[in-house]
């Protein structure tokens, strides 16, 4: 019997931690308060975005229209954009029904965009002009941890600590894994052996 963790920190080799909480109904309880935040829908969806899909936040905030196919439902991330620089492939995310349909509500929610226009775009300036970039990590991060309460219990990376934690867990009735190890380290890109 696994036991079940109501928060870990997920040590990086920096040293930092990344708090992620491990309770199915907690994580569920956490996405379903992400729709409580006041201020902008971008943070919001970026969250959400970050949740259903376990991908890097720098990788998620970066996102361009142009890397969506939602008739295929599949996410191509450049590698120039990733961690992990050097790998000869771009890193593609099949999307779930859940992130489809967020993401699909968002471009019509957009209107008429550039293909390289960001998903998550920054605010306008106080003239109402577009402004040039995305969201910040900041934002996302505060989002979270203060807006969220989620101070030392999760961060917005912890999606991914969550997402490898339980996927590694999740077994069969016959106690056989559901995921293959290769398939949750392929998710999240990373190398094999990490």
């Amino acid at each position: 019997a696994v036991e079940e963790l109501t928060n870990v920190s997920a040590k990086t080799k920096a040293g930092r931690h990344h708090h992620a909480l491990m309770d199915i109904a907690e994580l569920r309880k956490l996405y379903k308060s992400i729709d409580t935040l006041s201020g902008s829908a971008h943070v919001r969806n970026a969250l959400k975005l970050q949740a259903l899909t376990a991908q890097r936040t720098g990788e998620v905030i970066g996102a361009q229209w142009s890397e969506l196919d939602l008739d295929a439902a599949t996410w191509t991330i450049p590698r120039s954009r990733m961690k992990m620089k050097l790998r000869d492939h771009d890193h593609v995310v099949h999307l779930s029904a859940q992130a489809l349909a967020l993401l699909s509500q968002m471009r019509a929610a957009a209107g008429d965009v550039k293909p390289d226009a960001y998903v998550f775009p920054g605010r306008p300036s106080s003239e109402g002009e577009p402004r040039p970039g995305h969201i910040t990590d900041n934002a996302v991060s505060q989002a979270m941890r203060r807006d969220l309460k989620q101070d030392g219990l999760h961060v917005p990376h912890g999606w991914r600590a969550s997402m490898k934690t339980l996927a590694t867990r999740a077994t069969d009735t016959d106690e056989r894994p559901l995921f293959a190890a290769q398939w949750v380290e392929t998710v999240l890109d990373h190398q094999s052996g990490d």
